[in-house]
């Protein structure tokens, strides 16, 4: 035989809410209710589940390229690290840019100085 136990009659009057209050709700809204949820729910949790497995797949492709083209190499005869080929290349194919880039502020704002130093004697 079942104890009725305060607990339980608590659980049985919210079971007995829950019935009533759904009860109250037209069965059309209800269902579209609960399929909007469960599209809603499920269009999250797949556009989560499909960023994580993305963003990992993309790491691994990352990773492995950077390992492949562009990691170090270690000399052993010289017995220090030696730059990658492929790295080397493409550094020296843009030297020019990289030096442009670097130099080219300092440059003009030396010429300008110049030319106001020519101007103003």
């Amino acid at each position: 035989m079942n104890e009725l136990t305060p607990q339980k009659l608590i659980d049985n009057l919210k079971e007995k809410v829950k019935v009533e209050f759904v009860n109250l709700i037209p069965e059309k809204e209800w269902d579209e209710f609960i399929k909007d949820t469960i599209i809603e729910y499920k269009q999250e949790d797949l556009q989560k589940d499909l960023r994580v497995i993305l963003q990992g797949e993309i790491k691994k492709i990352v990773i492995k390229y950077l390992n492949e083209h562009l990691g170090e190499i270690w000399d052993t005869k010289a017995q220090r690290q030696q730059l990658n080929q492929e790295l080397k290349t493409l550094i020296l194919a843009l030297a020019p840019e990289i030096l442009t880039g670097m130099v080219s502020g300092s440059i003009q704002y030396a010429i300008e100085a110049l030319k106001n130093q020519i101007i103003t004697r």
